[in-house]
């Protein structure tokens, strides 16, 4: 029996029960969502999975907005396997439609949706599920379900053997078994991050070998525990784990992939289905790998110094008429990297709270200000080049004379800087 809706599109009227059970034509493939026309002519039965609230600003019209968007995972109930992201953007006007979508819509609320709606221009990249389209509920036609909260869950189809397939950053969604893990480690402005390794029993093509990944997961210290005790009890009692977000890239040049939590929507939780039970039978021998194939892992090596190459002298005017775009018009600047000096520069030390390291901790990364008579511009500073211009031995000492006050950047000084030609990524 289906109960008039949780309705958020104004222009259609919710419809009775009477008519709902009369005549309710069958639910389809989430898949014809990837189908602008066939979402708007079928209907599609999902359950609303983890609700959760994303608060953030965006450029309108040249000034910042924040807004707020209730964002879910809808899965579908006839594949699990199959599921999208949804969103109800709070506007000034919505307020009450985005309050009743906030109150009815819970965990494990089951939906029919009709007349389906997308969110425009919301980027693919960020997906970690199957079916790769945000659904806008505040546009589409929902009607809710009378049914038990529904336990179901997300069945992510990605394996461990498949994640060097990432070509460039991408999200995606994974089940497997977290082997080990490091111990956590502070990495600034209230973080830690520790790694995982993971597989699930696919193997690497080329060795045969059980493929394995590392997991860079990044969280609040506030967080950090709560994520630490879940980890090692799925490790004790070796639970097969759902990730969702996990975000991959690619380093060409060293043939190697880096995988970490995404900034936002990244979670863990114990899988729980069918394909999870058979995971759960491969466990002991899991556990027990003689053998594994690691995807190779993003490695960083030092910049190279360039004290003693040749460079073009020039100003911060021309570098930041010059901008940061991939053509400028001048054959010679845009078809190679090009090595760039700036004289009688001043460099400001970073601020009290400034993030001083690289997103994993390895090394210090961080921007600071460059004065000329010209002008000021931003740029980013090598460890190497900061341990130098603060004249300290190590990192670390860096980070204490920062938190003190004592770093004391040269009045003047000479700056290269190293323009790259932009890597041209195939779609």
């Amino acid at each position: 029996m289906v109960r008039p809706s949780s309705e958020t599109s104004a222009a259609q009227p919710a419809a009775t029960s009477a008519q709902a059970s009369a005549a309710q034509p069958a639910a389809q493939s989430l898949k014809m969502l990837l189908s602008k026309q066939s979402a708007k002519i079928c209907q599609f039965e999902v359950i609303v999975f983890k609700p959760w609230t994303d608060s953030y600003t965006y450029a309108w019209e040249g000034k910042h907005k924040e807004t707020t968007a209730w964002r879910c995972t809808l899965v579908s109930v006839a594949d699990p396997t199959l599921y999208c992201v949804g969103e109800f953007k709070l506007t000034v006007g919505n307020k009450a439609a985005y309050d009743k979508n906030e109150t009815a819509n819970k965990h494990g609320t089951t939906l029919i949706m009709s007349n389906v709606a997308f969110v425009d221009n919301a980027r693919t990249q960020y997906m970690g599920c199957s079916v790769r389209v945000t659904v806008n509920l505040a546009l589409t036609k929902l009607t809710g379900v009378f049914a038990a909260t529904s336990a179901v869950q997300p069945v992510p189809k990605t394996t461990v053997a498949q994640t060097p397939q990432v070509q460039q950053n991408q999200n995606f969604d994974l089940t497997a078994f977290v082997l080990s893990r490091s111990p956590d480690r502070n990495v600034g402005e209230g973080r830690k991050v520790f790694s995982l390794e993971l597989a699930d029993g696919s193997l690497d093509e080329a060795s045969g070998k059980v493929q394995t990944i590392s997991l860079s997961v990044f969280a609040k210290e506030s967080e950090a525990a709560t994520l630490l005790e879940f980890v090692d009890k799925s490790i004790d009692q070796k639970d097969p784990v759902t990730f969702f977000n996990v975000k991959g890239s690619k380093n060409a040049d060293q043939n190697a992939h880096q995988f970490a939590s995404a900034g936002k929507g990244f979670s863990m939780i114990v899988a729980d289905s069918p394909h999870a039970s058979e995971m759960r039978a491969r466990a002991p021998e899991l556990y027990n790998l003689a053998e594994k194939a690691p995807v190779p892992q993003t490695q960083w090596s030092p910049n190279e110094c360039f004290a003693s190459q040749s460079a073009i002298v020039t100003t911060i005017k021309f570098l930041k008429t010059m901008g940061i775009s991939p053509a400028t018009g001048i054959e010679d600047i845009d078809t190679q990297n090009t090595l760039w000096q700036l004289n009688w520069i001043q460099i400001l030390e970073p601020s009290l709270g400034t993030s001083l390291r690289t997103k994993d901790g390895s090394r210090l990364w961080f921007s600071v200000v460059l004065r000329d008579f010209h002008g000021t511009t931003t740029m980013y500073i090598t460890e190497a080049a900061a341990l130098r211009c603060s004249k300290q031995p190590d990192a670390a000492s860096f980070e204490t004379a920062h938190s003190e006050g004592r770093l004391c950047f040269p009045i003047a000084a000479s700056v290269k800087i190293l323009r790259k030609k932009r890597r041209r990524w195939q779609s």
